[in-house]
């Protein structure tokens, strides 16, 4: 009888820790799921509000911490220097996936880690230290090779071609290209085939090899319609202007600027608008009109300085960021402690009132022992 009351008592317990453990388990889904929710609202909100993007991102990291969840922990590393890095804060963008980087070489998150490589080339990318881009981006395609993911594979062989591209070894950029232009072609990746092919365009149009260079363009322009993204088609109305302005045509480089900056307007490309204002102001000097080129020209260097002056206002946005959080965080503490002093004062005041009280309980027993002895004595 003995035993089998023991055996019930430990068939509770196990059901009772496995209970518990389900629940935490449960969670830690739900708060993992949350911070994919604040991360994905970072990435979409940095364009029109990246002060609400770095909030959204920075609260998801703090909430993966509160839940030691470390797969979290690392995404929001690579959310928050995504952000930093949109933002042009490059040290902090820095900060944040190295940690992420730390984190996933010590776990057994590849995925993550090859992205964690791939997005600290970028900011080196961005820096314009192509040497040591083009090693996190190498080191990126390493880890993608070995999980054997073609698509990040391709993403990959992209980067690394264009670090070589930009340190000026054409031939080793174009291995490179071609090989993500093999892939992104099995797997039918439009977007990226555009892509590929502007990289490629760019190395035999620097080259003067026109026949080439207008090739891969228009098949960068194919590409961009066949993927269905508007804010694909300034780039490659771009490049042949670009081409036909080079080959001099300034009548075809006239119409494809001129298309490439509507295009660029509708979806509010700044960098390919300012490419298209440059492209029209060179076509119309080339066709002899000066007081057009002219006009191009400085509507070219308006729209440039206010994409400086953008850019210098995310950057004084980041400073400010940490300011007010201090801020934020020292409100918070004085308010703690003034609920605390306030805990203290209340709890004073009742001490005070407990003492009365038992005083006065205390006076009338005594008072009431004294009449009963006086009676009793009578």
């Amino acid at each position: 009888m003995i035993h089998r009351v023991k055996l019930l008592f430990f068939y509770c317990l196990l059901s009772f820790t496995a209970f518990g453990t389900g629940n935490d388990s449960l969670a830690k889904g739900d708060a993992r799921d949350e911070v994919e929710k604040l991360l994905q609202h970072a990435e979409d909100i940095k364009g029109s509000d990246p002060k609400a993007a770095l909030n959204s991102a920075e609260e998801a990291l703090d909430l993966a911490k509160k839940n030691n969840d470390s797969l979290a922990i690392i995404h929001a590393y690579i959310g928050a220097g995504k952000v930093c890095n949109y933002l042009g804060n490059h040290q902090k963008a820095l900060d944040y996936l190295l940690k992420a980087v730390e984190m996933s070489e010590r776990s057994a998150y590849k995925k993550e880690l090859g992205l964690a490589y791939n997005e600290t080339g970028g900011v080196f990318y961005n820096e314009g230290d192509y040497e040591r881009a083009g090693k996190y981006f190498a080191k990126a395609l390493e880890v993608r090779l070995y999980l054997d993911d073609k698509e990040d594979i391709a993403g990959s062989l992209n980067n690394v071609g264009e670090t070589y591209r930009l340190k000026g070894d054409k031939r080793t950029a174009l291995e490179y290209y071609n090989r993500a232009l093999a892939i992104n072609t099995e797997l039918g990746k439009k977007r990226w085939l555009s892509i590929n092919c502007a990289n490629i365009g760019y190395i035999y149009l620097d080259d003067k090899n026109f026949p080439k260079a207008l090739e891969f363009f228009t098949k960068q322009y194919d590409n961009a319609v066949g993927g269905g993204d508007k804010k694909d088609l300034a780039s490659p109305l771009n490049n042949l202007g670009r081409y036909y302005l080079e080959t001099g045509d300034p009548k075809k480089a006239l119409d494809y600027f001129g298309r490439g900056m509507s295009s660029a307007e509708n979806v509010f490309a700044t960098n390919d608008m300012i490419d298209a204002l440059k492209g029209l102001s060179d076509a119309y000097a080339l066709s002899g009109d000066h007081r057009s080129a002219y006009e191009f020209l400085c509507r070219y260097i308006l729209k440039k300085e206010e994409l400086q002056n953008n850019e210098k206002e995310k950057q004084l946005l980041e400073l400010e960021l940490p300011f007010e959080k201090t801020l934020q965080e020292k409100r918070i503490l004085d308010m703690e402690s003034e609920g605390r002093s306030n805990s203290i004062t209340l709890a004073s005041r009742l001490h005070l009132i407990y003492a009365l009280i038992a005083g006065l309980a205390l006076l009338g027993a005594a008072t009431a022992y004294l009449i009963y002895l006086q009676r009793k004595k009578n």
